[in-house]
């Protein structure tokens, strides 16, 4: 029996009574036609979303490579700002969700541009913590700049995924991948522009520099979509229900997947530089060793994209689970391995991590729509999208909170070494949680919803010669 493998491998028990062939060239022609009617203001929205994700990413990662330094100056702990990179993400955790419910009852638009003035103005405005007293103020003002910082970034994230759903129905798989490679391109960015402007200037220069390219966006973001017409709201539309998503045991392995992932991120934002002191490197050297992960990342995310119309997302899930689990055994290296602390260790440690958790996010985002909509019967509209991306992105931010939280208390008590069993042992119950999952597909298949959807295109629509959507003449294949 064959099973259509599409963008997110709609299954569908309705078959078209024309020929295989005219499918075919229905299909591509209607791609053609659909990609001819993208105006450039569309076009520009596309841009302000890619944009929007690259800087984001960026302000996110900036400080890694010199803040724990001036944090310990101005007398704060490993645990302390260690926290302090967490409360970004503790925002996002409760700020996401209630977003992602919100997005279905208005316009993203007003979402996007919102979060992206907030968290720009927010950035620069860490910027100016080296002012700040010593001891107490620091931490409590950090504190609050980076929940409010994280309150922006979770009003841009959901909504900009939501309306590339909503406003681009035929290329969702596409332009998700550029938003996904947008921001591991940032990721890389940050901490280098981060360690660059700080060594040129000082240490407000990088906040207020990538703060400012942030502000720029809203401003252009809103200078886009200024004019454009929003779907309004309509009330007898099907929604999708949160806890059934949220509950269901595919999307809580693809949510793990996504929490492990942001887990090691966040641990080596606020532990690695700390380990990496040993070797006696610039500031610029190890913010260039802070973007490897996210290099890797960016470069392979197309592929993985690719892979996932192939294989099971879940199969693509484990493969990347071991890739991380193989970096984390000799990052350190783990005490029970029989290697010493080495920079080319730590460097081929991070390829690994980097290609495990490329495949694991980009197979977990897409497996969750597809789970959602296919398996769960959720319907096909943007109140789903925002549920499912509400989920993706409050899952990176549980990991992106807890890496850094945890990491600075373990690193505090027992080293780097010592502390990187905790990510190990994370990944390892991952894996396990994984296999169970695919032995169980193997004996009982699951039950497929007609509400099948592909990221492309429906295959149950035509486009005429005048560029015009039509319903086919189809018949019921009962089997």
């Amino acid at each position: 029996m064959d099973v259509p493998t599409t963008s997110f491998e709609r299954s569908t028990l309705i078959r078209h009574t024309c020929s295989v062939d005219q499918r075919q060239s229905s299909f591509q022609e209607s791609i053609k036609n659909r990609s001819k009617r993208y105006t450039s203001k569309q076009l520009l929205t596309i841009f302000t979303y890619i944009y929007g994700n690259f800087f984001l990413a960026a302000c996110v990662s900036l400080q890694a490579p010199f803040f724990p330094k001036e944090a310990e100056d101005k007398g704060a702990s490993p645990t302390e700002y260690g926290l302090v990179f967490g409360a970004y993400e503790l925002a996002i955790i409760f700020v996401s969700p209630l977003v992602g419910k919100l997005v279905g009852h208005s316009s993203p638009k007003l979402w996007i541009q919102f979060g992206l003035l907030l968290t720009g103005l927010m950035t620069i405005l860490f910027g100016f913590l080296d002012r700040a007293p010593y001891g107490n103020w620091f931490i409590s003002l950090a504190f609050i700049i980076r929940i409010l910082e994280g309150v922006g970034a979770a009003s841009f994230t959901t909504p900009s995924y939501t309306a590339t759903a909503e406003e681009f129905p035929t290329d969702q798989a596409t332009i998700l991948s550029l938003l996904e490679t947008a921001f591991g391109l940032g990721l890389i960015c940050g901490p280098t522009l981060g360690g660059w402007l700080y060594e040129l200037g000082d240490y407000t220069l990088p906040f207020f520099t990538l703060g400012s390219f942030l502000i720029f966006g809203a401003l252009l973001n809103f200078a886009v979509t200024f004019g454009q017409s929003t779907a309004p709201h309509d009330p007898k539309e099907l929604r999708a229900g949160y806890l059934k998503i949220l509950l269901s045991p595919g999307i809580m392995l693809d949510a793990m997947c996504v929490v492990t992932s942001l887990t090691f991120i966040g641990y080596n934002a606020a532990t690695l530089e700390p380990h990496l002191r040993q070797f006696e490197l610039s500031v610029m050297t190890v913010g260039s060793i802070f973007v490897i992960t996210g290099t890797i990342y960016a470069i392979t995310t197309p592929v993985w994209g690719k892979l996932c119309r192939v294989f099971d997302t879940r199969a693509l899930c484990l493969f990347g689970c071991v890739l991380c689990l193989a970096g984390f055994i000799i990052i350190g290296p783990l005490p029970t391995v029989d290697l010493e602390p080495s920079l080319p260790l730590i460097i081929v440690a991070l390829v690994l991590v980097g290609l495990g958790t490329g495949v694991k996010l980009v197979a977990a985002l897409i497996g969750s729509f597809r789970y959602a909509i296919d398996e769960l019967g959720m319907p096909d509209n943007k109140s789903t999208f925002g549920v499912c991306s509400s989920i993706y992105h409050t899952s990176t931010s549980v990991g992106a909170f807890l890496g850094p939280s945890i990491g600075g208390y373990l690193l505090e008590k027992y080293r780097y070494r010592n502390a990187s069993y905790f990510i190990f042992t994370f990944e390892l119950l991952l894996i396990a949680g994984l296999i169970v999952f695919l032995v169980d597909r193997c004996f009982r298949p699951p039950q497929r919803h007609p509400n099948h959807y592909d990221g492309l295109v429906n295959e149950n629509e035509t486009i005429n010669e005048n560029g015009e959507q039509v319903e086919p003449k189809v018949e019921i294949a009962v089997s």
